[in-house]
C-alpha cells in the first residue's frame, strides 16, 4: 500500500497526503490554468452542431472563398480582399463613433481601424506593383490619350486615303460616347 502512495505515475490530486498525513501542495505549471468545461447537455450539443453547420454554410457562400476556390486571377482576389477589408474597416469606424457617444472604451477599436487601413494601403501598393490601375475613361489623362489616337488616325488617313476628311468625320461620329461604352 505504501508503495502505491509514492507511485510517481499517479497524478498529484489523487495522492492527496504525504506519509505524515499532511496534505500535499498542489503544484501548477507556469502560465494560465487550463479551463475545464463541463460536458455539454444534449440540447446544447444540438445547438452547437446547428451553429457549426450554419457557420460552415456561411463560409461556403462568402464571395472571397468562391473567388479563391475558382482559382480566379490574383488581381481579382486582391480586389475582393481590398473590398472586404474596406467594409470591415468602415464597420469598425461605426463602432468607434457609437462607442464615443455611449461612453465606452474605444481605444482598442481605433488601433484595429488603423491596422485595417494599413493593410488596405499594403494591398493597394501590391496591386500597383502588379501593374493594376483603374482606368477612368472620363479622366483628363484618358481624354488626352484618346485625342492623340484620333490625331494619329487623322494623320495616317491624310497620308493614305483619297478622302481623309470623310474618314475622320465618320470616325469621330462612331467614337462619340466611347467613354460610356467602356463603362458599360
Amino acid at each position: 500500500m505504501a508503495d502505491e502512495k509514492h507511485d510517481p505515475t499517479l497524478p498529484l490530486h489523487l495522492i492527496g497526503h504525504d506519509d505524515e498525513g499532511r496534505p500535499r501542495p498542489v503544484r501548477r505549471r507556469p502560465g494560465r490554468p487550463r479551463v475545464v468545461r463541463p460536458k455539454p447537455e444534449s440540447d446544447e450539443n444540438l445547438w452547437l452542431e446547428a451553429r457549426s453547420k450554419r457557420r460552415a454554410d456561411h463560409v461556403e457562400r462568402d464571395r472571397l472563398v468562391g473567388i479563391v476556390r475558382d482559382e480566379a486571377p490574383s488581381v481579382d482576389v486582391l480586389q475582393e480582399i481590398k473590398h472586404a477589408l474596406a467594409v470591415e474597416t468602415a464597420a469598425i469606424r461605426w463602432e468607434i463613433e457609437h462607442g464615443r457617444s455611449e461612453g465606452r472604451a474605444y481605444e482598442q477599436m481605433i488601433s484595429r481601424r488603423i491596422d485595417g487601413l494599413t493593410k488596405l494601403a499594403a494591398i493597394e501598393l501590391g496591386l500597383r506593383r502588379l501593374g493594376v490601375t483603374t482606368c477612368d475613361p472620363h479622366s483628363a489623362r484618358m481624354q488626352s490619350v484618346f485625342r492623340l489616337f484620333v490625331e494619329t488616325l487623322a494623320d495616317v488617313a491624310t497620308q493614305v486615303l483619297d478622302d481623309p476628311k470623310s474618314f475622320v468625320e465618320t470616325c469621330k461620329v462612331r467614337f462619340d460616347g466611347w467613354e460610356d461604352l467602356v463603362d458599360g
